[in-house]
Formats: C-alpha cells, sequence, structure tokens
C-alpha cells in the first residue's frame, strides 16, 4: 500500500500527495502514464463512438489522458474513500471509486479555456478534492449554509463545488450517481449537472472530442 503525505501546494491552496521518495510510487507513476500515453492514441483513431460503447475504464483513461495537467497525484487507497463514508456518513457511487483509487485527485485546469472557447453549457471542474479534503472542505460547506444533503468530491476553482448526494449508510451501493452543481453564492442554488457521474466525465470528453456521439 502507497504512504500518502501531504504537502502544501500553495498555488492551488490544497494538500497533495508526495510520491518523490516512494520507488512504487515511480513504478505506478510510469504504468499509468503508459496506460494514458495509449488513451491519447486511441482517442486520435475513434470515430463515431458512442457513450454506450465506451467502458467506464475508457471514459476515466481518456477523461485524464485530455485534461490533467500532468502534476504527479496518487490514487486513493480504499482506506482513503472508507473515511469519507464514515467521517460524513454517506455511501459513495461505485464510478466515483473506481476513478480516484485509479487516477486520484487529478486537476484539469485546460477545461477553462475549452468551456469559454467553445462558449458550452458546461461548469469548469478546475480538481478533484483529495480524499482528506473532502472531509474538511465538505463540512465547512455545511457549516457556512450548503445543506448537508451534499457532498462535494470537485471544485471550480471559484469556490462553487460538484457533489453527490449524500446517501444514508447502509444504503446499497449504487453503480453510478447524479452530480449536482453548488454555487457558493447562492446557498439554495443546486442544480443537477448530469444523470451519472460517468455521463458527466463524457460530456467534456465530447466537448473536446467532437467525433464522439451519445
Amino acid at each position: 500500500m502507497l504512504e500518502l503525505r501531504s504537502q502544501r501546494d500553495p498555488a492551488w491552496g490544497r494538500a497533495q500527495p508526495n510520491m518523490a521518495s516512494n520507488p512504487d510510487s515511480e513504478s505506478g507513476s510510469r504504468l499509468q502514464s503508459a496506460r494514458l500515453v495509449a488513451a491519447v492514441a486511441e482517442l486520435e483513431s475513434l470515430g463515431g463512438i458512442t457513450r454506450s460503447s465506451m467502458t467506464r475504464a475508457q471514459i476515466h483513461d481518456r477523461f485524464v489522458a485530455e485534461f490533467h495537467d500532468q502534476s504527479r497525484v496518487t490514487p486513493a487507497t480504499l482506506a482513503d474513500l472508507a473515511t469519507i463514508e464514515q467521517e460524513l456518513g454517506t455511501v459513495l457511487p461505485q464510478s466515483y471509486l473506481s476513478f480516484m483509487q485509479e487516477h486520484g485527485a487529478v486537476r484539469t485546469p485546460s477545461l477553462l479555456d475549452l468551456v469559454v472557447n467553445t462558449e458550452a453549457e458546461l461548469w469548469v471542474i478546475s480538481n478533484f478534492i483529495a480524499p482528506a479534503d473532502v472531509v474538511r472542505d465538505t463540512r465547512g460547506y455545511w457549516s457556512g449554509g450548503m445543506s448537508d444533503d451534499l457532498i462535494g468530491f470537485a471544485d471550480d476553482g471559484m469556490g462553487d463545488l460538484f457533489c453527490f448526494r449524500r446517501l444514508p449508510v447502509g444504503t446499497a451501493r449504487p453503480d453510478d450517481s447524479p452530480v449536482w452543481f453548488f454555487d457558493h453564492e447562492f446557498c439554495d442554488h443546486i442544480r443537477q449537472l448530469a444523470d451519472s457521474f460517468d455521463d458527466w466525465m463524457f460530456s467534456y470528453l465530447k466537448l473536446k472530442r467532437q467525433e464522439l456521439s451519445r
């Protein structure tokens, strides 16, 4: 199991994993990079592929290959994700667990230019929130007026959160869940962005790759 040691990133204000001295992390990073290179190559040859023809892993890999800024992140462990559920009293969807275990808290600043340049009706994803910060940030937002029915897992870099609805402990784990947007300037303004986490990620991939179809 990889050891996660946080170091403060002043540019982003988030705790980022330190992988510099872990040889297992180095090996894992090279393997992940190779997979993402393959995903990019596959993207170049795509033609008329639909959402339904793509596996979850393909959607996640291609999203990261297109938009992650290549900063080094450590995939989340099951223990990290279990802590979120225990501390916040919820059950997270399998889609999110799979993404975080494979890729971790990726950062996607390039989505800003893409959304602006295409005038898309999509909210910019700045970065996915590291598991330890999911607990801290969600509790902070609850105290600031956000409904405690929401769990934040990513943000837009301007104080707004992408969220899941909180499911009671003991609920059967859903394969996927709708994604909601919380606007911090209007605490009661909550909108559903997608029917599922995977659909939400695909909407950005489709925006970048016009050859992808619904």
